[in-house]
């Protein structure tokens, strides 16, 4: 973080200084969580469902924090009183979170030099993250988002992060409710906003395609005409977004020529996509080490911001060349014994991004047995029986060889796959964990490719372990 005395920093989150002088400069780093604090942080207490920071403030102090910000009033250790809540969801409209979120916000306009790009979307926003942080170089000092801290308090850590040097910050930015957005580009308004795709993720708690897409479109609302909003010319949902933007409208495609597209699309031997970028009038090759033809989008993304920012194609091509997976249980590969190769990709499942897998199963297979391991895809409300009948036909249709379904959220899954009249394989329904691995271990044989897929909540990365358990890891 940037050097603040103590006297700005309650100016900027209006507390009031305990035990503190005000002319005392900070230069160490905020935490949230009392298990990481080290010596110079400051801690800021906040309440979870299960936790309350503010039970651990002898613990931070000893740990070595130089002060505390709480939301009520304590004796003996130095720190900031904040007694202000926002207007965002109950469990975040605290004032200690509120006091994190001005803190960012004033942290962030200080830093002149910035370009702050923001990411969103129902699926791929985590993996364009990823390669735009490291595609961040391109322009200097580069402060991005951790695996998917993407929320009220995930947004103004990242942020806080920053320093003086820093030249890129990338900030991904979910949404449970309308106006969770909308409240995250307040404290951190981006230069550029991407949107990589809306889908039908989360649509039981938006309550309806309309809403979600209105909700994403809040990262682009904020954007003035001299920024640019980077949208998707393959989603049918960016016709309706973007006249709802005064930015610069740039758009990557695949299917559809835009701004920025990909053709010549191939596929190496561990179901990596190859393609050439095609930017103006030049071109460019480019090989991804990411698992999928659904990261050729991402990809396209990701590379958009450095094009307008002026960065040669060629450079740009070179880097995603180089990039790689920096967040866990998406395509992750795991090589276990006798020649199995297993496909984790547990982190979060929504129809698209599950058929999006599915896909990059085949790919990877080519002709080696495919198995598909794959759970329930939560949040989608009325959509959810259809959602997982497409699911299953498409699996079936992709001419994938065993299909095993857990949970009965998804069994729907397994009479729609079964329907496929040319469809040779199988498909089993398992009631829990324990009954799907019984069956998979005595399934799965040498050479297999297996893909593993489910909302988080339902934790098969659980199921990757014993397989990788029982097979042993090469």
């Amino acid at each position: 973080m940037i050097p603040m005395s103590f006297g700005e920093i309650a100016s900027a989150i209006d507390g009031k200084l305990s035990q503190l002088s005000a002319e005392q400069i900070f230069s160490g780093d905020i935490a949230t969580d009392s298990r990481s604090v080290k010596p110079g942080d400051l801690f800021i207490a906040i309440k979870g469902l299960n936790y309350d920071g503010h039970d651990y403030l002898a613990q931070v102090m000893q740990q070595g924090a130089v002060a505390v910000v709480v939301g009520k009033p304590i004796e003996n250790i130095p720190h900031i009183l904040v007694t202000e809540k926002s207007a965002a969801d109950e469990l975040f409209s605290q004032s200690t979170i509120w006091a994190l979120a001005k803190l960012a916000k004033y942290v962030h306009k200080n830093l002149n030099q910035l370009t702050t790009i923001a990411i969103t979307g129902s699926s791929g926003k985590t993996t364009t993250k990823d390669l735009i942080s490291q595609l961040g170089n391109l322009l200097g000092d580069t402060v991005f988002a951790q695996e998917s801290a993407n929320n009220e308090i995930g947004v103004p850590l990242t942020i806080l992060r920053c320093t003086e040097e820093t030249k890129v910050l990338v900030l991904e930015m979910g949404a449970r409710r309308m106006g969770n957005i909308k409240y995250l580009v307040d404290i951190a308004k981006p230069d550029m906003s991407v949107i990589t795709h809306i889908g039908s993720a989360h649509v039981e708690i938006f309550g309806s395609i309309e809403n979600l897409t209105q909700t994403k479109s809040e990262i682009i609302k904020s954007l003035t005409k001299e920024d640019f909003a980077i949208l998707n010319s393959d989603d049918p949902k960016t016709s309706i977004i973007k006249s709802s933007t005064k930015a610069k409208v740039f758009l990557f495609g695949i299917e559809n020529q835009a701004d920025l597209w990909a053709t010549d699309i191939d596929y190496n031997q561990r179901g990596c996509a190859s393609f050439t970028l095609n930017y103006m009038d030049q071109k460019a090759k480019v090989q991804l080490q990411l698992v999928g033809g659904h990261n050729i989008s991402n990809a396209l993304a990701a590379a958009a911001p450095f094009l307008i920012k002026g960065i040669d194609l060629s450079t740009v091509a070179k880097s995603l060349n180089e990039c790689k997976s920096l967040s866990k249980w998406r395509m992750q590969e795991i090589s276990a014994s006798r020649d199995v190769l297993i496909i984790n990709d547990a982190y979060n499942a929504n129809p698209e991004s599950t058929q999006a897998a599915l896909r990059g199963l085949r790919q990877v297979a080519k002709d080696r047995r495919k198995i598909a391991i794959l759970g329930e895809m939560k949040e989608l409300g009325e959509l959810s029986e259809s959602a997982h009948q497409q699911i299953g036909s498409y699996a079936a249709e992709l001419g994938i060889d065993h299909l095993l379904v857990v949970g009965a959220g998804a069994k729907a899954a397994v009479a729609a796959a079964k329907s496929v009249i040319e469809w040779t394989g199988q498909a089993t329904f398992h009631e829990d964990i324990d009954a799907l691995m019984i069956y998979a271990k005595e399934l799965i044989t040498s050479h297999d490719v297996v893909l593993v897929k489910a909302s988080r909540s339902i934790g098969l990365e659980a199921v990757v372990d014993q397989l990788v358990e029982n097979l042993g890891e090469k």
